[in-house]
């Protein structure tokens, strides 16, 4: 071996491959020509498809775009969508609702009383010709202005029934439609048995009278006669001049219905006069302009 030779190098490393990566560059802008974002890579397109579908990143970009605002017709269309799903959507499972009655005490009935439960809407079963029911007041605006008490059903005035129950008040239209009877007329029964009960119930201080009027004023009011004639019938009575008006205490029901009734079997006599009256003035419902229950 020659001593001056110089040593052989060692032999090189087998070379490595070399495996050229994807880079992934930022996501373009959304256009309308693109509607996904694409990725951009710095080798040709052959190389790309080449390479394995394994090695892609399987990372999903997020989109980007710019914020709209919302318009009037995205609200009502999100109203109207709401408000059909609530209306529509039933549980199929779901329990349904038991509504328990009220717990609330029925309204008393009064029963065998001339006074009823209902109002003034209530019709009349009797034809006219029994003892009127009691009705709460309803007052009438007739064409001439007045305005009058009246016994009304579902806005139809009945004048016998208004008759029979408000008699010659001077709430009534019959108070001013009916004439004043002459003092010459004579007594019948049923006026003088109405004039005695009227003045017992004041002596007994089971009626009031108004403030200031005297009794035989009041009593030639209900009667409709002339106070003079009332004056004569009362002088003829015993211990008239001595009536004393005691503290008030109401009726009972059963001296109520007595009271009625004579007040009744003394306006049946003048029921001819009343109707011939209404008949005369034309009194029918096209005199009433208006009702208030």
């Amino acid at each position: 071996m020659d001593p001056t030779a110089r040593p052989s190098n060692p032999p090189p490393p087998p070379p490595v491959p070399l495996v050229r990566l994807p880079s992934i560059t930022a996501p373009r802008r959304m256009t309308s020509q693109s509607s996904l974002p694409s990725l951009a890579t710095t080798s040709s397109a052959a190389s790309v498809s080449s390479m394995d579908a394994t090695s892609l990143p399987t990372t999903h970009l997020p989109r980007t775009s710019k914020k709209r605002k919302m318009s009037m017709r995205d609200v009502l269309a999100h109203a109207s969508s709401t408000t059909s799903r609530s209306l529509h959507h039933h549980h199929p499972h779901a329990a349904p609702i038991h509504h328990r009655p009220s717990s609330l005490p029925r309204r008393h009935r009064f029963d065998n009383l001339s006074i009823p439960q209902d109002n003034s809407h209530d019709i009349d079963e009797t034809g006219g010709h029994s003892e009127p029911l009691r009705h709460a007041s309803s007052i009438a605006r007739l064409k001439n202005g007045k305005d009058v008490c009246v016994v009304a059903h579902h806005g139809v005035v009945d004048w016998l029934q208004t008759y029979y129950l408000y008699g010659f008040d001077k709430n009534s239209l019959f108070y001013t439609l009916v004439p004043l009877r002459p003092d010459t007329d004579e007594w019948s029964f049923e006026e003088s048995a109405y004039l005695f009960d009227l003045v017992r119930w004041i002596q007994l201080g089971k009626m009031r009278l108004p403030r200031g009027k005297p009794v035989d004023a009041y009593v030639a009011e209900k009667l409709h006669t002339s106070e003079t004639r009332v004056q004569r019938r009362l002088e003829a009575m015993d211990g008239y001049r001595d009536i004393n008006l005691p503290p008030y205490k109401p009726m009972t029901r059963d001296e109520s219905d007595q009271f009625k009734q004579v007040k009744r079997q003394f306006l049946e006599t003048l029921e001819d006069a009343v109707v011939a009256a209404l008949d005369q003035h034309q009194i029918d419902q096209s005199a009433v302009l208006s009702i208030k229950y």
